[in-house]
């Protein structure tokens, strides 16, 4: 009697385990299949953002343009010419709405790509021009065509750049005169400097 009773015991204890490891399987499953349902929502509500924020890349891109004009068209002045009344509050606006456009392009973790005057960065720019500048390192932006967007470490869009690099050498072949010591060299002509 007391066999059939421990026999009783075991085989209730067996059944609860049963249950209660089916239960930790389907509680582990349910686990599993929220967070990726989470992570699923969270990819639609990013892609979405990015979808609908690209479109108005453009338009920064426009404002900073128009202040960067307004700035040009303020620092002309002249024994006869002046800048137009009121550009430095035109100036002002433009700046204030860039800002405000990065206020709001930060309440979704975007943010523009520092350019102007950076080392050419490939990860975020895209080279479409080099210039030849005197007095500027190989390799850094001296113009911006259009910004870049990073949200973490996604890029939204490569910002277009123009990018600097050193004046080639002039080199002498064993041919070629060296040019006279009192005569101004080609260089020297150019930037109006004699040393």
């Amino acid at each position: 009697m007391q066999n059939r009773e421990q026999h009783r015991t075991v085989a209730a204890l067996n059944s609860v385990k049963n249950v209660t490891d089916e239960y930790e399987n389907f509680f582990r499953i349910f686990k599993e299949k929220t967070n990726e349902l989470a992570q699923l929502e969270q990819n639609i509500r990013q892609n979405c953002e990015k979808k609908s924020v690209a479109h108005f890349f453009d338009v920064r891109d426009s404002l900073v343009r128009g202040h960067n004009a307004s700035v040009e068209i303020a620092s002309k002045k002249g024994f006869f010419t002046r800048p137009p009344k009121g550009i430095e509050k035109i100036s002002e606006g433009y700046e204030m709405a860039i800002n405000r456009f990065d206020k709001a392009l930060s309440m979704m973790d975007i943010d523009p790509v520092e350019t102007n005057q950076m080392p050419f960065n490939s990860e975020t720019m895209k080279a479409v021009e080099t210039r030849e500048m005197h007095g500027v390192e190989n390799g850094i932006v001296i113009e911006t065509i259009s910004g870049g967007f990073i949200r973490g470490k996604e890029v939204l869009r490569h910002a277009k750049v123009v990018v600097s690099h050193a004046p080639e050498a002039i080199s002498h072949t064993h041919d070629e005169p060296l040019p006279a010591l009192d005569a101004p060299s080609s260089t020297q002509k150019e930037t109006g400097k004699n040393e």
